[in-house]
Protein backbone atom coordinates (compact mmCIF):
# COMPACT_ATOMS: atom_id res chain seq x y z
CA UNK A 1 0.00 0.00 0.00
CA UNK A 2 2.45 2.48 0.77
CA UNK A 3 4.34 1.72 -2.40
CA UNK A 4 0.95 3.00 -3.89
CA UNK A 5 0.98 5.79 -2.46
CA UNK A 6 4.85 6.93 -3.40
CA UNK A 7 3.54 6.42 -7.14
CA UNK A 8 0.47 7.85 -7.08
CA UNK A 9 2.48 11.25 -5.46
CA UNK A 10 4.86 10.85 -7.97
CA UNK A 11 2.82 10.53 -11.30
CA UNK A 12 0.02 12.51 -10.08
CA UNK A 13 1.65 16.08 -10.96
CA UNK A 14 2.91 14.82 -14.35
CA UNK A 15 -0.60 13.75 -15.03
CA UNK A 16 -2.25 16.88 -14.08
CA UNK A 17 0.38 19.00 -16.14
CA UNK A 18 -0.58 16.49 -19.13
CA UNK A 19 -4.25 17.16 -18.54
CA UNK A 20 -3.48 20.82 -18.33
CA UNK A 21 -1.70 20.66 -20.95
CA UNK A 22 -4.33 18.74 -23.68
CA UNK A 23 -7.23 20.97 -22.11
CA UNK A 24 -5.09 24.39 -22.87
CA UNK A 25 -4.02 23.39 -26.07
CA UNK A 26 -7.94 22.17 -26.71
CA UNK A 27 -9.19 26.16 -25.98
CA UNK A 28 -6.10 28.06 -27.75
CA UNK A 29 -6.80 29.92 -30.76
CA UNK A 30 -4.79 31.16 -33.91
CA UNK A 31 -4.88 35.07 -33.40
CA UNK A 32 -5.29 37.37 -36.45
CA UNK A 33 -2.26 38.86 -37.96
CA UNK A 34 -1.25 42.76 -37.75
CA UNK A 35 -1.40 42.55 -41.51
CA UNK A 36 -5.18 41.30 -41.23
CA UNK A 37 -6.32 43.79 -38.84
CA UNK A 38 -4.79 46.69 -40.77
CA UNK A 39 -6.57 45.25 -43.25
CA UNK A 40 -9.59 45.61 -41.56
CA UNK A 41 -9.10 49.04 -40.10
CA UNK A 42 -7.84 50.13 -44.00
CA UNK A 43 -11.26 49.04 -44.96
CA UNK A 44 -13.06 50.90 -42.36
CA UNK A 45 -15.08 54.45 -42.52
CA UNK A 46 -16.95 56.56 -40.25
CA UNK A 47 -20.18 56.62 -39.84
CA UNK A 48 -22.36 59.06 -37.73
CA UNK A 49 -24.50 57.25 -35.63
CA UNK A 50 -27.26 59.49 -34.14
CA UNK A 51 -30.97 58.83 -32.51
CA UNK A 52 -30.15 55.26 -31.97
CA UNK A 53 -31.92 53.43 -28.99
CA UNK A 54 -29.39 51.44 -26.72
CA UNK A 55 -30.54 48.49 -26.34
CA UNK A 56 -28.70 46.35 -24.26
CA UNK A 57 -25.32 46.56 -22.61
CA UNK A 58 -23.66 43.97 -20.84
CA UNK A 59 -20.10 42.18 -19.75
CA UNK A 60 -19.28 38.84 -21.37
CA UNK A 61 -16.17 36.69 -21.07
CA UNK A 62 -14.54 36.26 -25.27
CA UNK A 63 -12.30 33.72 -23.90
CA UNK A 64 -12.50 30.39 -21.56
CA UNK A 65 -9.80 30.63 -18.63
CA UNK A 66 -7.41 27.98 -19.28
CA UNK A 67 -7.14 29.49 -23.03
CA UNK A 68 -4.56 32.23 -21.86
CA UNK A 69 -1.81 31.93 -18.97
CA UNK A 70 -3.29 33.78 -15.89
CA UNK A 71 -7.19 34.93 -16.86
CA UNK A 72 -10.06 35.07 -18.76
CA UNK A 73 -10.89 38.18 -20.83
CA UNK A 74 -13.72 40.26 -20.80
CA UNK A 75 -15.53 42.67 -23.42
CA UNK A 76 -17.96 45.03 -22.96
CA UNK A 77 -20.92 45.33 -25.56
CA UNK A 78 -23.61 48.10 -26.06
CA UNK A 79 -26.08 47.23 -28.73
CA UNK A 80 -27.82 50.07 -30.52
CA UNK A 81 -30.18 50.52 -33.14
CA UNK A 82 -30.25 52.48 -35.40
CA UNK A 83 -33.42 55.23 -37.05
CA UNK A 84 -33.02 53.21 -40.02
CA UNK A 85 -33.64 49.76 -38.32
CA UNK A 86 -29.67 49.33 -38.13
CA UNK A 87 -28.05 47.19 -35.75
CA UNK A 88 -24.74 48.30 -34.39
CA UNK A 89 -22.63 46.58 -30.96
CA UNK A 90 -20.40 48.72 -29.81
CA UNK A 91 -17.33 46.10 -28.66
CA UNK A 92 -15.00 47.24 -26.37
CA UNK A 93 -12.36 44.10 -25.47
CA UNK A 94 -10.12 43.67 -22.72
CA UNK A 95 -10.10 47.27 -21.51
CA UNK A 96 -9.18 48.37 -17.87
CA UNK A 97 -10.48 51.67 -17.54
CA UNK A 98 -12.75 51.81 -20.02
CA UNK A 99 -14.78 54.64 -21.18
CA UNK A 100 -17.43 52.69 -23.34
CA UNK A 101 -20.92 52.80 -21.22
CA UNK A 102 -24.09 53.17 -21.99
CA UNK A 103 -25.23 56.21 -19.79
CA UNK A 104 -21.64 58.31 -21.41
CA UNK A 105 -23.22 57.63 -25.07
CA UNK A 106 -27.04 57.99 -24.12
CA UNK A 107 -28.57 61.05 -26.36
CA UNK A 108 -24.76 61.81 -28.15
CA UNK A 109 -24.50 61.31 -31.86
CA UNK A 110 -21.69 59.47 -32.64
CA UNK A 111 -19.07 58.92 -35.14
CA UNK A 112 -18.49 54.94 -35.55
CA UNK A 113 -15.68 53.55 -37.56
CA UNK A 114 -17.22 50.80 -38.73
CA UNK A 115 -15.49 48.27 -41.68
CA UNK A 116 -17.34 48.60 -45.07
CA UNK A 117 -17.87 44.91 -46.34
CA UNK A 118 -20.07 44.30 -42.98
CA UNK A 119 -21.81 47.32 -43.20
CA UNK A 120 -22.72 46.48 -46.59
CA UNK A 121 -23.42 42.68 -46.59
CA UNK A 122 -26.93 42.11 -45.70
CA UNK A 123 -26.33 39.24 -43.37
CA UNK A 124 -24.57 42.30 -41.03
CA UNK A 125 -27.13 44.59 -38.99
CA UNK A 126 -29.58 42.78 -37.87
CA UNK A 127 -30.09 41.94 -33.88
CA UNK A 128 -28.99 38.60 -33.78
CA UNK A 129 -25.71 39.60 -36.00
CA UNK A 130 -25.13 43.37 -35.28
CA UNK A 131 -22.51 45.00 -37.02
CA UNK A 132 -19.41 45.76 -34.94
CA UNK A 133 -18.21 49.10 -34.03
CA UNK A 134 -14.77 49.07 -32.42
CA UNK A 135 -13.55 52.64 -32.39
CA UNK A 136 -16.14 55.67 -32.24
CA UNK A 137 -16.11 59.26 -30.47
CA UNK A 138 -18.52 61.73 -29.47
CA UNK A 139 -19.32 63.64 -32.35
CA UNK A 140 -19.42 67.04 -30.79
CA UNK A 141 -16.89 66.53 -27.86
CA UNK A 142 -14.36 63.87 -29.15
CA UNK A 143 -12.01 64.01 -26.16
CA UNK A 144 -14.35 63.50 -23.92
CA UNK A 145 -15.71 60.09 -24.91
CA UNK A 146 -13.86 57.80 -27.26
CA UNK A 147 -11.84 54.54 -27.63
CA UNK A 148 -7.92 55.59 -28.45
CA UNK A 149 -6.09 54.30 -31.55
CA UNK A 150 -4.07 51.61 -29.26
CA UNK A 151 -7.39 50.34 -27.84
CA UNK A 152 -9.01 50.51 -31.26
CA UNK A 153 -6.45 47.91 -32.73
CA UNK A 154 -6.89 45.93 -29.78
CA UNK A 155 -10.32 45.73 -30.36
CA UNK A 156 -10.09 44.98 -34.05
CA UNK A 157 -7.53 41.95 -33.05
CA UNK A 158 -9.69 40.56 -30.49
CA UNK A 159 -12.81 40.88 -32.44
CA UNK A 160 -11.21 39.09 -35.51
CA UNK A 161 -9.54 36.56 -33.29
CA UNK A 162 -12.15 35.75 -30.93
CA UNK A 163 -15.93 36.28 -32.75
CA UNK A 164 -14.61 36.18 -36.44
CA UNK A 165 -12.35 33.50 -35.34
CA UNK A 166 -10.97 34.44 -39.16
CA UNK A 167 -7.62 32.28 -38.98
CA UNK A 168 -9.64 29.17 -37.38
CA UNK A 169 -10.22 26.06 -38.84
CA UNK A 170 -13.97 26.03 -38.61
Amino acid sequence: MEKFKTIAYILLPFVLIISYAIYYISYSTNKATDKQVEAYIKGSSKVKLKDFIILSDKQDQYTHFFAISSYPKVKYEILLQSKNNKFFVIGDYDHKQSVVSAGAIQRRAINANVNQQEYNNPAYGTRAKPIPVLYFADADSPDDIYIDDAQYHKNVKEYLTYDKKINSKK
